[in-house]
């Protein structure tokens, strides 16, 4: 079961990576181009039309914000196949060896290419971000440095992930989540400890790990609803606490994550279901999703702020950086990606 294709999973980590993608290239730029600029040292743009705004709106009107609606399905997708990777190895330390390598090589390769794009294209005489802080950055515990910035904006969802995989492998060693009454103790003393800001995503990836515990039979339907109730409502009250200014918002954009995994979920013995996972596209999103994630962002506004200087046409300068995206996201895969993916297949 492992190793067979999980097909709702590739639609859900399809339509991550396009909302993540969509959340960054077409709305955050250019909506907040200012906030952009500064962080990312790119050139100011300034852009508006009739139709653009109207799509804003929609959007606004609907309290849909792609990024938090992603990176939510970015979570319980990880949760899930938390499971089965814990499965698949003997002990902490192979699981733990075996994330890493699958993490940190793309991951840095992604850090080196963006940080030559901003160095070769920024706007400012000098360059804000300094050698300490693309190295803590590229450590993924930028969390437990103070004052280091990130330098790519979204290392953050990769930090959340290596806290969990570390702390919730160890708890699932003495406490194996397979059984019901230790996940409900997790979710109890994640509530009762205090959180760092952003590490209330946890509970999130918890839930995902409710739903492969679901999967595999070893939670009934009753446990998996009171189980999953308890983990929002932690995400809930933790989020409220640690984040007011961004709570209402992002939390609409959790529940239809959720939604959206749940319905998948339940249609996942539909052969529509594996139409959709088979077809080349889905099948080519799925196979770049992790490199599209850590190369999309400040490549994609560095290409669309200085290229819009020469031809200001959003559908140029989006049509540039999706372009771009891809042919670096083929080159971070076939480079490191698919060799790391081999050797982790062989030690299995």
């Amino acid at each position: 079961m492992q190793n067979k294709q999980i097909n709702f999973l590739v639609i859900v980590r399809v339509l991550a990576t396009i909302s993540v993608f969509c959340s960054h290239i077409v709305f955050l730029f250019w909506e907040k181009n200012k906030i952009v600029q500064e962080l990312f040292l790119t050139p100011a743009v300034a852009y508006s039309s009739d139709w653009y705004n109207f799509l804003c709106n929609t959007v606004t009107a609907l309290k849909l914000n792609l990024g938090p609606f992603g990176v939510a399905l970015f979570f319980l997708i990880s949760g899930f196949l938390f499971v089965f990777s814990v499965e698949k190895t003997k002990d902490i330390k192979e699981f733990l060896s075996r994330k890493a390598i699958r993490i940190y090589p793309i991951y840095w390769g992604g850090v080196c290419i963006t940080m030559l794009w901003m160095y070769n294209f920024h706007a400012t005489d000098t360059f804000i971000y300094s050698l300490k802080d693309i190295l803590v950055t590229a450590t993924l515990f930028r969390p437990f440095f103070s004052g280091i910035p990130s330098v790519d904006g979204i290392s953050w969802y990769l930090e959340c992930l290596v806290v969990f995989y570390i702390v919730v492998s160890i708890f699932n060693k003495y406490f194996p989540l397979e059984k019901f009454e230790n996940m409900v103790l997790l979710l109890v003393l994640g509530l009762v400890f205090k959180t760092y800001w952003m590490f209330f995503c946890l509970f999130y990836i918890l839930i995902g790990v409710c739903f492969a515990n679901l999967y595999l039979g070893k939670y009934s339907l009753k446990q998996f609803i009171s189980v999953v109730a308890l983990g929002f409502y932690a995400f809930y009250y933790k989020y409220k606490r640690l984040d007011p200014e961004k709570f209402k918002l992002a939390v609409i954009n959790y529940e239809y994550a959720l939604i959206v995994f749940g319905g998948l979920y339940a249609l996942r013995n539909k052969n529509v279901i594996k139409k959709i996972a088979d077809t080349k596209f889905f099948k080519f999103i799925n196979k770049l999703s992790y490199p599209i994630y850590v190369i999309h962002g400040v490549c994609g506004y560095v290409i669309m702020a200085n290229l819009y200087a020469v031809i200001p046409n959003w559908f140029v300068c989006v049509g540039a950086a999706t372009v771009w995206t891809i042919a670096a996201s083929l080159f971070l895969h076939y480079v490191i990606e698919q060799p790391i993916l081999k050797r982790l297949k062989g030690k299995q």
